[in-house]
């Protein structure tokens, strides 16, 4: 059967992290984020338009391995077709790995670089496009993986999944910035708006 990562799973990651990060972790309420669904709808729709390719689905550091000195990817269960600028953000923003937009930046542009001119490349025109394609789905992925960690801690009592909160936010900062640097028709405003607070929750559960 063929598995595609289509606008219902976008749309539930969205509804993943408005219940278990934003009101979860964060203590929003509805009344805080009135029009924050319509953003989601949106984003999801634009995600979902991408290019589908074959996806890891959770391509991230602690399911890359080396064994007998080979590169080794697992936890692929979740693979299916989805959207292109994915599984390449859910490795540069991954929060388990602290990296600086210096180290990341240069990663992306590589990797923009060999997928555009690849001869196997059938799906995207430019670099223009899989960058845009890139900071969508970044933010796609940054909220998810915040969902993920107020699930594990507030409803499993993994607590140590915290920690990774303050990094996961930064990234989301960043692709936030980006969006807005796009010019396009998606606007993230509600989420904007309640920036304060996921920016005060950070820094609460920042280590000392």
């Amino acid at each position: 059967v063929l598995r595609i990562f289509d606008y219902d799973y976008l749309r539930w990651e969205t509804a993943y992290f408005t219940k278990y990060f934003l009101q979860g972790l964060c203590g929003l309420t509805p009344e805080d984020m009135v029009g924050i669904e319509a953003e989601f709808d949106a984003l999801a729709a634009a995600v979902n338009a991408q290019p589908k390719i074959y996806m890891h689905r959770d391509f991230q550091s602690q399911n890359i391995m080396i064994h007998d000195g080979k590169i080794r990817f697992v936890d692929f269960q979740g693979s299916r077709l989805g959207p292109v600028g994915y599984d390449i953000m859910s490795l540069l923003r991954d929060p388990y790995v602290k990296l600086s937009a210096t180290q990341r930046k240069p990663l992306l542009d590589y990797y923009i670089d060999r997928f555009v001119s690849s001869p196997i490349n059938t799906c995207v025109r430019s670099a223009a496009e899989l960058k845009n394609c890139a900071v969508l789905a970044g933010l796609q992925r940054n909220m998810q993986a915040l969902g993920a960690y107020g699930f594990l801690s507030l409803q499993k009592g993994k607590m140590h999944y915290q920690r990774y909160v303050p990094q996961a936010v930064v990234y989301l900062r960043e692709g936030l910035d980006e969006l807005r640097a796009l010019h396009g028709t998606i606007r993230l405003e509600t989420l904007e708006a309640c920036w304060p607070t996921v920016e005060a929750t950070a820094a609460r559960l920042e280590r000392p």
